[in-house]
């Protein structure tokens, strides 16, 4: 039966949304939405989109069909063809194909990812020509990937689409609104001392649950990390939120996730630095986000590692890497110290990274900017040659490597500034290079 509004002051178009026996979005959006999705598939070069969600994780799939994604919904989108849509489980399909219409929905049987691949073999897919929108497991990623080879991650793409809302979601966004004002009157009016955080919680969802109001559920106060899983399961939670703070020289550093309680899987994480509650204006909107729209799981070692997978706005200067090449380890210090002494004398904030070991950019690149708020790290690789000449003193050439890591967008720079250069002696040739190298970076905004 429709849920009626007769105590819930709606206007006019509200209320026709807000007492629809399924509250769907019009025609016109739906068909708006698929060829902004199109458009992102001809921006990336690319022929099909498989879009996914799981335990009503990850928005693409209710975006493009208004399926809200129950246990697990995997469809495959092609520009000018229904969708293919499988869900889990058996019992889910007739309410599926009730509101994914005009999607084609089946139950995706043993594996909606396998079903998803069978449809895109019908469809002619080509290797590389394959997408992805959506929280993809790994083993998901795996079987996909054998089959149509490297698949493009439209998470971001997707998330900077929906940042511009239409006017029926915003609509949507007025009805969410004014439920949850009715909650925050409902608390201001029953509240009293003596009253339980469940006491407050069963005020505030009483007060718009009734009228299809979505529950957020809050972990008790009183659990410890290793129960947050338990606690959340118990709860019925499908995912829930956990994090850390811990001072670190005059600044903080905090790590937030969201974790999957079915899987255990850290299905999104976000490594910050700050120093006032300013800083992280604005956190609780980006983790809201992220339920909305999803991210596809972490490798398994960066997820091992805790390194951050989606990288707020960085602090700014450089971080150094230790110097890695043939030269020896004198010289290749050495290098390090004139890349610091370089940067530091043209204006730029830097500070060289201490280890004994070389770090590799690609797979221990983020974490290095997670810890040292760098705007982009640099990376650097020396050789040395000794070479004889007709007069009497030998001269040393150093062949220095530079490039940079961007700590936003996590991409190693892929064309490098190198730079020879001469002396009689070693350190003179050394630093001859280095700045001769550094000369080519832009200056400090």
């Amino acid at each position: 039966m429709p849920v009626k509004s007769d105590s819930f002051d709606l206007p006019a178009q509200l209320r026709a949304i807000h007492e629809a026996e399924y509250p769907r979005f019009s025609d016109a959006e739906m068909a708006h939405r698929r060829a902004a999705v199109a458009g992102l598939l001809l921006e990336a070069g690319l022929d099909h989109l498989v879009f996914c969600g799981a335990n009503r994780f990850g928005s693409a799939a209710q975006w493009l069909t208004g399926w809200p994604v129950t246990a697990e919904a995997v469809g495959v989108f092609t520009p000018g063809r229904p969708d293919d849509m499988f869900v889990q489980h058996v019992n889910h399909v007739p309410l599926a194909r009730l509101l994914a219409a005009p999607a084609e929905v089946a139950w995706g049987g043993g594996s909606c990812i396998a079903s998803a691949i069978a449809a895109l073999e019908k469809r002619a897919a080509k290797n590389g020509r394959v997408g992805v929108i959506g929280p993809m497991t790994f083993e998901q990623h795996a079987v996909l990937a054998a089959k149509f080879g490297a698949i493009a991650n439209l998470n971001r793409r997707y998330g900077r689409l929906r940042q511009i809302k239409s006017a029926e979601e915003l609509d949507w966004m007025r009805i969410g609104a004014a439920m949850t004002d009715r909650g925050m009157l409902a608390l201001r009016e029953a509240l009293r001392p003596g009253l339980s955080e469940r006491d407050l919680a069963d005020i505030v969802e009483r007060a718009y649950v009734a009228l299809g109001g979505v529950n957020v559920i809050r972990g008790a106060a009183s659990a410890k990390p290793a129960d947050y899983r338990a606690a959340a399961q118990a709860a019925g939670a499908d995912v829930y939120f956990s994090g850390s703070i811990v001072p670190v020289f005059n600044q903080f550093s905090a790590i937030e996730n969201l974790v999957s309680t079915h899987s255990g899987t850290v299905v999104w994480s976000v490594s910050i630095q700050f120093r006032s509650i300013a800083d992280v204006t604005g956190q609780g909107a980006r983790v809201r986000d992220e339920l909305y729209h999803g991210a596809p799981a972490p490798p398994a070692g960066i997820a091992a590692n805790g390194s951050s997978l989606v990288t707020s706005p960085p602090m700014s200067g450089y971080a150094v890497l230790p110097v890695t090449g043939s030269a020896s380890g004198a010289d290749r210090a050495y290098a390090l110290n004139a890349i610091v002494d370089a940067l530091k004398s043209r204006g730029h904030n830097v500070a060289p990274v201490t280890s004994s070991n070389a770090i590799d950019p690609v797979t221990g690149g983020a974490l290095v900017c997670t810890t040292s708020g760098a705007q982009a790290l640099v990376v650097g690789s020396l050789d040395t040659t000794r070479v004889a000449t007709n007069g009497p003193t030998p001269q040393t050439t150093a062949h220095i490597d530079l490039r940079t890591f961007d700590c936003r967008s996590h991409e190693l720079e892929l064309k490098p500034t190198v730079v020879n250069h001469i002396a009689p002696v070693a350190d003179d040739a050394i630093r001859g290079a280095v700045e001769d190298a550094i000369s080519a970076f832009p200056a400090p905004s």
